[in-house]
């Protein structure tokens, strides 16, 4: 990674040593241990790195390739990271000023919980998310930071928010209009891209799925040149994604996949992270949604209510604070 210097003018560096004296800290000791790091945003008393900021995105990358979802350009996927990132540190810097904490015993239960829901042991939890590119500590400081979060959001929004019992009656009536799903079960085969695939890279990769199209409309046997295909070159995988609904898979499939019969194969699917060749295995199947009890309702329109006054007190936040991005 490339790393610099901030250039910043005579007038703003003399702004932000009076506004930020625990920020130039921060340079000094990066600048003191040799390893410049470059700040790209200044959050009150808080500096965002660049190296903070490329992990970050690195993950969310990680994440999105692992679920078969788009991956945004590098300008737009930058810029909602920063934003999101800016917005953490004023719940954070919110919530210690109220003094909430969250101790070591509560964030080993929450780390336990979140094991046994994902039907892990904790020590498969860490190996998972090792995968996606965490250090065991730096897994440990998301949820820590994620817990006072929530704990300000419960704090200052929650206990003012109320659901009605007419709300929760439209909530249940909306859902039974829309009671009946499609699912479609499918197969994949993905020819994946490296980060920043250069052209080259990308014409290879899609030449690799456009030779194994060519192999399936001769009638080889999908399962089986895709199980070949991927036992012969890494960059090939294979999947069986199940019974599916359209709003459970990337929104570029759904316009081949609405129109096909039981046995079609899409031609290659160019997506950001590499070309799908998808296989309907059997006609779609219509089923009915498990019917919302009041609970159930009223917990998501609560929910619903949470995020219209998380978003309006993080709008507050930053109006009422000192955010400069470089």
């Amino acid at each position: 990674m490339l790393k610099k210097m901030i250039l910043i003018s005579f007038l703003g560096i003399a702004l932000w040593i009076s506004y930020n004296a625990s920020a130039v800290s921060t340079i000094k000791q990066t600048t003191d241990s040799s390893v410049i790091d470059r700040v790209v945003a200044i959050v009150n008393k808080d500096v965002i790195t660049q190296s903070s900021l490329d992990h970050q995105i690195r993950i969310i990358k990680s994440q999105l390739k692992h679920a078969n979802m788009a991956i945004p350009s590098d300008q737009k996927l930058r810029k909602s990271t920063l934003d999101q990132m800016i917005d953490r540190k004023l719940q954070l810097q919110s919530a210690k000023n109220a003094g909430i904490r969250v101790s070591t015993l509560e964030l080993n239960a929450a780390l336990n919980r979140i094991s046994k829901q994902n039907h892990m042991t904790l020590s498969q939890l860490y190996e998972a998310v090792q995968k996606d590119g965490w250090t065991i500590a730096e897994f440990r400081q998301e949820i820590h930071e994620e817990m006072i979060v929530e704990k300000l959001q419960s704090m200052e929004l929650g206990s003012k928010i109320k659901v009605t019992p007419q709300e929760i009656q439209n909530f249940i009536n909306a859902a039974a209009k829309n009671a009946t799903i499609k699912l479609y079960h499918l197969q994949d085969i993905f020819v994946s891209l490296p980060e920043k695939a250069s052209a080259h890279q990308i014409d290879m990769a899609q030449q690799k799925a456009e030779n194994i199209f060519a192999q399936l409309q001769k009638g080889k046997d999908f399962k089986q040149l895709a199980i070949e295909s991927a036992n012969a070159d890494p960059s090939i995988h294979v999947g069986d994604l199940g019974w599916r609904p359209l709003s459970a898979l990337p929104s570029v499939f759904e316009g081949y996949i609405v129109s096909m019969k039981k046995g079609q194969i899409t031609k290659p699917i160019k997506t950001p992270n590499g070309f799908h060749m998808i296989k309907l295995i059997e006609n779609p199947k219509t089923t009915q949604q498990q019917k919302i009890t009041k609970e159930q309702a009223e917990q998501i329109v609560f929910q619903k209510k949470l995020n219209e006054a998380v978003k309006d007190f993080i709008e507050k936040l930053r109006s009422q604070s000192y955010i400069k991005t470089l």
